[in-house]
């Protein structure tokens, strides 16, 4: 998280990068073996518009936990667990005594029987330590369901970590934490992390095999399981230089791409970044046409600008596709825009989306900054100038749908 100077309280203090997500029908966490005959990768059907589900804002934060008031949904991922007949949403949260007293960071867990009503967990999922590579700032989770994991690891959460500020936000690397049943998770241990420290799985000098990286971070896990491999992609930058500055500097920027059968072990892609130029990824696996499918942020500077919030704002999803999950063709057009006159996203969306299929359906999740619903009147959320001169506006965010 990036910590703003001159900002009232604890939300517009804090850059979050994004979510991820992903499941198929017939299991929420795995794609099957592909079958050539039920499935035609040549000719994939047309994309139909995106219709978003009525009565958004669906979950804000405010409510009251034995730790604090929950302050914050940021970067969800949702799924549908065929088992339990439940959607499931895990996504960043801050837990505090009030908007803009000290804060926990925490990943929050709730469940609802569509999708909709949510009931928030009053335990947090996983909550940064007090020591750490993650200390600082734990966020960006996305869970899949492994159904053939031992019992006490059947949920797998992929999330970002740092301790400290660095290149302007958090230095983030990527964790893995297990769950039995998806409501409060463990960090795999030190003596099982490859770099010796509870939690952390993967860091930016390992995810770029091909290129002579020194620093950067990596965000914004979306993790998909196929055929017993976990996959994982994530935001992605480096740099050839400690610091990122000065003579002789290279970076490499966009969304870059790993696998692993344990999810501690990661082996990442030779030509990382597989999207230059893109970040905050949510894949899931088309069966019916036999192909990947992701979504991501690339917005231009103008259209950030358009956004009425003035805080990490989303103007629109793009989508592209893989027949491996390495190599990408990106739409000619947007698939998802921000709408303005739909009620639980009248100042913007926050940065990135989780496409989830589950129960028959196929679901965009988004977080909304909204008016709606607000838990107090000292809670706001920035916005630029030309929309309201004093640069902020009592709101907070909200999750909302869409359906195709």
């Amino acid at each position: 998280m990036l910590s703003v100077s001159g900002c009232p309280g604890l939300l517009v203090c804090a850059l979050f990068l994004g979510c991820g997500g992903n499941t198929n029908p017939q299991n929420p966490d795995s794609a099957p073996p592909v079958d050539a005959a039920a499935c035609t990768p040549d000719n994939p059907p047309p994309q139909q518009p995106w219709t978003r589900a009525p009565g958004a804002p669906h979950l804000v934060p405010g409510q009251s936990t034995p730790d604090g008031t929950t302050y914050l949904v940021a970067d969800p991922s949702a799924l549908f667990d065929e088992a339990a007949s439940a959607w499931k949403v895990w996504y960043s949260g801050a837990r505090g005594a009030c908007f803009s007293c000290p804060y926990a960071h925490v990943i929050e867990y709730a469940h609802s029987s569509d999708g909709r009503a949510w009931t928030t967990e009053t335990t947090a999922a996983l909550r940064a330590p007090a020591t750490g590579w993650d200390s600082m700032a734990l966020e960006t989770p996305d869970v899949v369901i492994h159904p053939d994991a031992s019992a006490d690891r059947r949920y797998v959460m992929a999330y970002a970590g740092g301790e400290d500020t660095h290149l302007g936000f958090a230095n983030y690397q990527l964790g893995v934490a297990f769950s039995a049943d998806g409501r409060t998770f463990a960090r795999i241990s030190a003596a099982e992390s490859p770099y010796g420290q509870a939690g952390l799985a993967l860091i930016m000098t390992d995810a770029f095999p091909s290129h002579n990286v020194l620093d950067g971070v990596l965000a914004d896990p979306t993790l998909l399981l196929r055929d017993g491999v976990l996959h994982v992609w994530m935001s992605s930058y480096g740099c050839s230089t400690a610091g990122c500055s000065g003579p002789g500097n290279v970076p490499v920027f966009g969304i870059s791409h790993a696998t692993s059968t344990d999810g501690i072990h990661w082996t990442p892609s030779s030509t990382n970044p597989v999207l230059e130029g893109a970040q905050q990824p949510t894949v899931l696996w088309n069966a019916a046409s036999c192909h990947y499918e992701m979504w991501f942020r690339r917005d231009t500077t103008e259209e950030q600008n358009m956004i009425p919030a003035d805080f990490n704002g989303l103007f629109g999803a793009w989508r592209a596709t893989s027949p491996d999950g390495v190599s990408w063709t990106v739409d000619a057009t947007r698939d998802f825009f921000w709408d303005g006159d739909q009620t639980g996203e009248e100042l913007g969306l926050l940065t990135g989306v989780d496409v989830s299929q589950g129960n028959g359906e196929t679901r965009l999740y988004y977080v909304g900054m909204t008016t709606t619903d607000v838990p107090s009147n000292d809670v706001f959320v920035p916005v630029h100038t030309w929309y309201d001169p004093a640069g902020f506006v009592n709101a907070t965010f909200g999750l909302g749908y869409a359906t195709r």
